[in-house]
């Protein structure tokens, strides 16, 4: 499992030294919806996530976590050819479709490698956030001291150490699964293997997912614009979100063992409600340490309804096509992801901030009545 935990913090910390930094960078040359493009197009991919997923699942998990580092080592190379924003999107294109085989597969092992599937998701969520800290950061300050393509090579560095971790968990062979009286030998299609929990499968895909999935996105493109509508530098900006992903982290490890005991239905609710509050009392907080720590909370509420989501298919899905389950999770909360960025930057450009800020607690409240009326209703 430390292999994996120590994947998943390299994987962020490259990604996010860029990701999460670049709108405040690109703020002064381009408008919130020039920016937001570059977001959408690297959620596109996650529309073809399922083949990637199935792809995944027959050329083994361990030779696709590897496989994605080398791609990933020569496209953050190639982000320093230029610095318009169609390269950027068509860039962070590529990095979205490599990421189709690596967030689903590095989950799938996760669960595959703990019999704790709840407890196990939050503390590689943790490693995510653990890198979200570190991350932009290094990226701000790279990018503010040395220019962007500083923080690309920093990106390839640590995508080189990613291929050397990745080569030794390739050689290390997953421990064999209990058997279990209620699957088949040969296992059914996805569909099949849900059962009786089909709806609370859509149910946990629309909050755990496609609006965790929105919420994601929103938040990274209007608290970066946020904070330098204020005055914030990118340093700063690097700041609020290295403290609020170093709050999430420290809480997504602390309470995932307490969040395999609950009820998923609860604590979907609870960390939806997490969201939607954070996110509206942030409009009115204009401090550094406010942001960060609403972002923090933010983060948390997003991260753990997430993995709660996740923990739910584990639970109803053979290991054998766990992967493409992950990935049919991805795909539409990447969809989610392309939505969430245009939204966010025509409502900023046109209408105001303040109106996402009340958007997404509106939102936060409808996802968390529709799982309360699954779980009153059931399957």
């Amino acid at each position: 499992m430390n292999l994996l935990y120590l994947l998943r913090f390299i994987w962020t910390a490259g990604f996010t030294s860029v990701y999460n930094v670049l709108p405040s960078y690109l703020s002064s040359a381009f408008s919130a919806l020039q920016i937001s493009t570059i977001h959408s197009a690297y959620a596109i991919p996650k529309l073809v996530n399922i083949p990637s997923g199935w792809l995944a699942d027959r050329f083994g998990k361990q030779r696709t976590l590897f496989t994605t580092f080398i791609f990933l080592s020569i496209v953050t190379l190639l982000f320093t050819l230029s610095e318009g924003i169609l390269h950027y999107a068509l860039m962070f294109f590529l990095i979205g479709l490599i990421g189709n085989f690596f967030n689903p597969t590095i989950s799938a092992l996760a669960t595959i490698f703990s019999e704790r599937k709840t407890e196990t998701l939050f503390r590689v969520e943790s490693m995510y956030q653990l890198g979200a800290v570190v991350g932009p950061i290094i990226g701000g300050f790279l990018m503010f001291s040395y220019g962007i393509n500083a923080a690309f090579y920093a990106w390839f560095f640590l995508s080189l150490i990613g291929l050397g971790v990745s080569s030794v968990l390739l050689r290390k062979e997953k421990p064999p699964q209990k058997a279990d009286k209620k699957r088949l030998v040969k296992a059914p299609g996805l569909w099949k293997q849900l059962g009786d929990k089909k709806s609370g499968f859509l149910v946990f895909l629309v909050t755990g997912t496609f609006l965790t999935g929105f919420f994601e996105s929103v938040m990274a493109l209007t608290v970066p614009l946020y904070a330098s509508g204020l005055g914030f530098s990118l340093v700063d900006v690097g700041i609020i979100i290295g403290i609020g992903a170093a709050i999430s982290t420290l809480t997504l490890f602390l309470v995932g063992g307490r969040m395999e005991s609950l009820k998923k239905e609860h604590s979907l609710v609870l960390t939806t409600l997490l969201v939607g509050l954070s996110f509206l009392v942030m409009m009115f907080v204009s401090s550094l340490i406010g942001i960060a720590v609403l972002t923090g909370i933010f983060i948390t509420g997003r991260a753990g309804g997430l993995n709660i989501a996740r923990s739910f298919i584990a639970d109803n899905l053979h290991a054998d096509i766990r992967t493409t389950g992950m990935s049919l999770s991805d795909m539409v909360q990447y969809g989610a992801r392309i939505i969430g960025p245009l939204f966010a930057g025509f409502a900023i450009d046109f209408i105001g901030i303040g109106f996402v800020f009340t958007s997404i607690f509106v939102f936060s409240i409808l996802g968390s009545g529709l799982v309360l009326v699954y779980s009153r209703i059931g399957p």
